[in-house]
């Protein structure tokens, strides 16, 4: 985190303590003060100065706001346009950050409504101190929100577009009016208890017995809205648990989350226990005091927490949200259920540890209802066992990286690329085809892991990336780090997900098989004469079938499926043909076709890619690659068939082609395959 972060965190937080205070105190004048008074004496000598006060509070709220607005927009200018500070004040750059962005359309408007704001209570505290403006303050109090519930537009909740956007928008602008009603409103409120507690003031202890009755419920409503939105915000920001514990985002959050549990504690001890021992129709008038002493404390304290919190939303709102980041796990662990077995002494142990769990619930329970303070900690105990029983057969080694998603996309051009680091540094010891039969084999003093096994990708694409930068602690495996730069390693893992594909489809023939998550590597293809194209662009739009061809020999098979492209297309199929060489490309172009759209430019990426998935079960091994090959790929995406000439049955006869395309055609609508791991 540079300096720039650290900057435009402080300048954020003090924005949002800023414009809170208007919006709160307004909020404490409605919902808190003006029921108190009305209860106890419409009359009464505090309630000028209480709004006064208030007034003051909301206008130096407002004078703030408009300072740490110019501040914000100093610190986005900065970021936008890339300068330094100091260059960012230059007239252009601010000029055109207000009217060129949305971001600056928005500040105008909020810098509108702050003079506007600020004019409007100035008025109304130079009006007589005893006469009251109800609908100028009311006017004074949506101008405040409005300022308030604005600052949606210029946070990570503006991200979305749509009917998502504005959900968005609408749930963050709800959480932003939640949070002033309840921290916005506490200098009121403890400013109420202050006065109350003067031995001068009339019905002291009665006023401030109702102004906590009053402000329990805003709590109460406050905080339940929080936590809905807070929810719905974490769901498009987070993401995940994995997100939440691993980013700088999660951590802040979690943070902010701290924060907000121990002001939840100091809230509900002031709702639970002072509140009722207030009312002196209950207590003596000296332990009222006390109570009511202790109540300022608490509610002080909880002004201050939200003061901190307001800090921490700051930094959280400066920084990257946490879907957008990788994560870096922090455990040595993770959950893994891929492959478990369950036997009957697992199965007695998962028994036994719901048992336990169950067990450790209910006393906790029992505990905090009777207040014994050993039961809860014997069910914590008990909970602690009902983890531990299970977790050897749940959990395995994790990494920092575990969790990462590969940035480079899953296409024909990174096979390749990742093919040939994987000749350079992997095949000396797990052999060209990666069974683990390199030639150093018999020096190594562990065997290679065989990488055309299925479990090889159960890891997850973030251990294969963590194993390949620095090696596998207790086996021959180094690490690659200082010889693959990132994107490498990412190719060579994009090279081994292909290959172990292949090998788990070698079983593959012309026969459209049972589904499987075999995904077809994207590229671009470009038919002659017309625009370039990608596999993925027509994912969801039609099946596809690749045609991999050599000149001379597939000259007869071309002008066959230029015959059948006609009825294929009415079976929603596309015809893709590219050749294997660029020789066979330009070497006696197939011009009897009537019409050359069946076929593609040379692309030797697409022809490395998919020559993998030609891999046939025999005991000589792994034969030679044909002249001619065909796959047949449908329309979420995924290889569900495959056809070489060198087979006796299969699409020599059309006819038995478009037999499969419609047994294709009959499933059931699929997902479009997935950009990432998918095993």
């Amino acid at each position: 985190m540079d300096t720039l972060y650290f900057l435009s965190a402080a300048a954020r937080a003090s924005h949002y303590a800023s414009v809170v205070l208007p919006f709160g105190s307004f909020t404490c004048a409605f919902v808190v003060a003006r029921p108190a008074f009305r209860r106890v004496s419409n009359e009464h000598a505090e309630r000028p100065k209480l709004r006064r006060f208030l007034l003051r509070l909301a206008l130096g709220g407002t004078v703030a706001g408009a300072a740490t607005t110019v501040l914000n927009l100093w610190m986005t200018a900065a970021g936008m346009s890339g300068q330094p500070l100091p260059d960012a004040l230059r007239p252009e750059i601010l000029g055109a950050v207000l009217t060129q962005t949305k971001f600056g359309h928005i500040w105008l408007v909020r810098i509108f409504v702050t003079a506007l704001l600020a004019a409007v209570l100035g008025f109304l505290l130079l009006r007589r101190r005893e006469k009251e403006s109800l609908a100028g303050e009311c006017f004074a109090a949506l101008l405040a929100a409005a300022l308030l519930a604005s600052l949606a537009y210029i946070g990570h909740s503006n991200d979305g577009t749509g009917a998502e956007g504005a959900f968005r928008v609408g749930a963050d602008m709800v959480h932003l009016l939640a949070a002033g009603a309840w921290l916005g409103a506490l200098p009121g409120f403890v400013f109420m208890l202050a006065r109350a507690g003067d031995p001068k003031v009339r019905y002291g202890l009665r006023l401030a017995h109702e102004a906590a009755v009053q402000f329990s419920p805003l709590g109460i409503v406050s905080v339940s809205l929080l936590l809905l939105t807070g929810t719905v915000n974490s769901w498009y920001l987070v993401g995940s648990v994995i997100a939440l514990v691993g980013t700088t985002y999660g951590w802040i959050l979690l943070l902010k989350l701290g924060i907000l549990a121990i002001m939840l504690t100091v809230a509900a001890i002031n709702r639970q226990r002072l509140t009722p021992r207030l009312d002196s129709s209950s207590s003596s008038a000296r332990d009222a005091r006390a109570t009511l002493q202790a109540l300022r404390r608490n509610s002080t304290i909880e002004t201050g927490l939200g003061l901190i919190l307001l800090c921490v939303v700051g930094a959280l709102v400066a920084a990257t949200p946490a879907a957008h980041e990788e994560p870096l796990w922090p455990f040595p662990y993770q959950l893994d259920t891929v492959g478990l077995v369950v036997t009957p002494e697992l199965e007695a142990k998962f028994i036994l540890a719901v048992l336990l769990a169950l067990g450790g619930i209910g006393g906790i329970i029992w505990g905090l209802l009777k207040r014994f303070w050993w039961t809860p900690l014997g069910g914590l105990v008990m909970l602690g066992a009902a983890l531990a029983l299970p977790a050897p057969y749940l959990l395995t080694d994790a990494y920092p990286t575990s969790f990462y998603h590969s940035p480079v996309a899953y296409d024909a051009e990174s096979i390749r690329r990742g093919e040939q680091a994987y000749d350079a540094n992997c095949s000396a010891c797990h052999g060209a085809y990666g069974y683990g039969d390199g030639r150093l084999v018999d020096s190594l003093p562990i065997k290679p892991s065989d990488l055309t096994g299925a479990h090889l990708l159960h890891h997850g694409a973030g251990t294969l990336f963590w194993w390949i930068s620095y090696g596998i602690e207790g086996t021959p495996m180094p690490g690659f780090d200082d010889r693959l730069d990132v994107d490498a390693r990412w190719d060579t893992i994009n090279f081994l997900r292909a290959q172990t594909d292949a090998e788990q489809s070698n079983g593959m023939d012309a026969a459209v098989e049972p589904f499987r998550p075999i995904v077809a590597p994207d590229f671009f293809f470009q038919p002659l004469n017309q625009n370039q194209e990608t596999l993925k662009s027509l994912r969801g739009r039609t099946n596809v079938l690749l045609v991999l061809y050599s000149l001379p020999d597939s000259m007869a098979r071309l002008e066959a499926l230029e015959s059948a492209k006609p009825s294929l297309a009415v079976l929603d199929t596309r015809i893709i043909a590219i050749a294997m060489t660029t020789d066979a490309a330009t070497e006696g172009q197939p011009g009897s076709l009537a019409s050359p759209s069946i076929l593609a430019d040379a692309n030797p990426d697409v022809v490395a890619a998919y020559t993998l998935f030609r891999r046939v079960p025999t005991g000589e091994g792994v034969l030679p690659v044909p002249r001619h090959m065909e796959f047949l790929i449908d329309r979420a995406g995924y290889l569900r068939a495959r056809w070489l000439p060198s087979e006796e049955k299969g699409w020599s006869d059309v006819a038995i082609l478009r037999r499969e395309i419609e047994t294709l055609n009959k499933e059931p609508p699929r997902e479009p395959a997935p950009e990432g791991h998918v095993h």
